[in-house]
């Protein structure tokens, strides 16, 4: 399996994802076009997220997330590849997602809520014993 060499930020977000149109993709979903799932942790260079359906290693989707946590007033709109794809529970599956060419704005509104949250980690005083 492949791992991520940056820092997993747990968040609780919703995604919207839809399978990215393309000749060479051989898999497809015969269900509605546009899907509402949850990401469990993001970095900068992928995400976590729990979906209904497997996903085979490889598989192309186009993801879009609420901008808000990352200061933003839209929707953020990228590409991601299906790196893993596990079973979990109650047909529920954990897939692993590797960002595709991210947006420049995109990219530096992640690092700025990566520094918040690391900020947050910290602790503010230190108390001696």
């Amino acid at each position: 399996m492949v791992t991520r060499n940056t820092l997993r930020i747990p968040v609780d977000l919703e995604i919207f994802w839809k399978a990215e149109k393309k000749k060479d993709q051989v898999f497809s979903l015969s269900t509605k076009d546009m899907h509402k799932d949850k990401a469990t942790d993001i970095s900068g260079g992928g995400m976590g997220i729990i979906i209904k359906y497997f996903l085979p290693r490889g598989f192309r989707i186009k993801i879009a997330l609420a901008g808000g946590i990352f200061g933003l007033t839209r929707f953020i709109r990228f590409k991601g590849v299906v790196c893993y794809c596990n079973y979990i529970n109650h047909g529920n599956y954990k897939c692993g997602i590797k960002f595709i060419d991210p947006p420049a704005i995109h990219t530096l509104k992640f690092n700025e809520f990566k520094s918040s949250y690391e900020k947050r980690q910290t602790p503010r005083v230190t108390l001696s014993e």
